[in-house]
């Protein structure tokens, strides 16, 4: 295992995140996972490292997925979104409508310091989070997704969980 690999693991470990590793031999790449639970969605994180090219990227994968009709539509936020950005983007994958947050960290020359990596990890996190539930609000017509349906009183929600695609 790499600096970079080495140096995630401490991280992950440090904030007592139980993680699966996985190393692509024909890539080199290196994956750490995990699972956490936000505010309004779970969350899969995978933090990539690719020693070669001295960087890691912060994935994370809320679990719910924007439904096929929907998938268009949230285009033009998703831009509107990654056009006011630097270093994070935001996409939905057109086959499943998973959605994917992502932080992309290079090292080159920079020394590693673990409460930067902490804020890269966790502020992913975080925007995973809050802007899943505005993704939500725009499919939904600006209801919130846990509200009930107006003319039900009661429902159950409108999303289309991770099992059902």
């Amino acid at each position: 295992m790499g600096k970079i690999a080495e140096h995630i693991k401490k991280v992950l470990e440090r904030n007592e995140l139980h993680f699966e590793t996985n190393h692509n031999k024909d890539t080199g790449l290196i994956t750490f996972s995990f699972g956490v639970k936000g505010d309004n969605v779970r969350i899969t994180v995978n933090v990539v490292v690719d020693e070669e090219m001295e960087r890691y990227m912060v994935r994370c994968y809320p679990d719910w997925y924007v439904p096929k009709d929907k998938r268009l539509d949230i285009l033009p936020m998703l831009n509107d979104k990654n056009i006011t950005r630097w270093l994070t983007r935001v996409g939905v994958d057109p086959e499943d409508g998973e959605l994917a947050f992502v932080w992309t960290v290079l090292c080159r020359g920079l020394k590693l310091n673990i409460d930067t990596t902490e804020l890269h990890l966790y502020s992913t996190i975080q925007m995973a989070d809050e802007e899943t539930t505005d993704v939500m609000k725009a499919v939904y017509g600006g209801q919130s997704p846990a509200a009930p349906e107006p003319e039900a009183g009661t429902g159950p929600l409108p999303w289309t969980p991770r099992s059902d695609n």
